[in-house]
């Protein structure tokens, strides 16, 4: 009995240990927004975080080829990130996409901008928790790359897109991305010098996500207000991940 209370408590430090040490240990978290920029989207509300977007990047929604996007009908039953379909630059996209979810990936940079590891589902309560490609939990691998200065050994064999365990060792090139302004850049160029985290992110650019007044609601149907919540809902899931990455790593609660 002893013995399995010890467990259990070495267990609740662990998690606890976790939790309080991603802010000792941040990287240059990178967030590359996949397609175009929702032009009502306001990055300011992000401060750690750095935005880049992809707008080469077309994204079929489903419904939404031949249907608004911006439709109740389409908002509740078409758009699953999930079911995304991806075409174009970066063409890396394009390519996971056929098997995977990109908007579940994280990738782990060291500071010569080698990919170190990977993983998946970070939008979880504990980030550091989180086991990686190298079987590593991610508080382990940042505390390597970031806090010790560890470089990933460079790979023999170069990076093949159909291939992601390929990229472990590898950079990743041909990959361009746009900041806020319509700048160009190749994400290899952004890359920070203790090491990075980069991680995507998908909100749609056609749909109105500004925040409704009282005065406004007055004077709409009810039909015009289901549409704005379903707007809201759409804004609030697709930015979960971004609250996360700075509630954990800075200590900052966005709302």
């Amino acid at each position: 009995m002893k013995k399995l209370l010890l467990i259990f408590l070495a267990f609740i430090s662990a998690g606890f240990t976790f939790a309080q040490k991603l802010e000792k240990v941040a990287p240059k978290i990178i967030i590359v927004g996949l397609g175009e920029k929702n032009p009502y989207f306001d990055e300011l509300l992000f401060p750690h975080l750095y935005f880049y977007y992809t707008p080469a990047l077309k994204i079929d929604y489903g419904q939404a080829k031949t249907v608004s996007l911006d439709t109740v009908a389409v908002l509740n039953l078409d758009y699953k990130p999930k079911n995304l379909v991806y075409s174009g630059e970066p063409k890396y996209i394009e390519v996971f996409s056929r098997k995977d979810d990109p908007l579940q990936l994280f990738l782990l940079f060291d500071k010569n901008g080698y990919c170190y590891t990977y993983g998946y589902k970070l939008d979880k309560d504990d980030m550091g928790a989180r086991k990686c490609e190298n079987g590593e939990f991610l508080l382990d691998n940042l505390v390597k790359v970031v806090k010790k200065g560890k470089a990933v050994k460079k790979s023999k064999k170069s990076f093949v897109l159909e291939k992601t365990k390929s990229l472990v060792g590898n950079k990743l090139d041909n990959f361009p991305i746009q900041n806020q302004k319509g700048d160009k850049f190749e994400l290899q160029s952004v890359m920070g010098k203790k090491g990075s985290l980069v991680v995507f992110f998908n909100l749609p650019s056609t749909i109105d996500i500004r925040p409704l007044s009282k005065e406004n609601r007055k004077l709409m149907s009810k039909k015009e207000i289901q549409l704005a919540n379903e707007r809201q809902a759409i804004a609030e899931r697709s930015t979960d991940i971004l609250r996360e990455l700075e509630k954990q790593f800075f200590n900052l609660k966005v709302k």
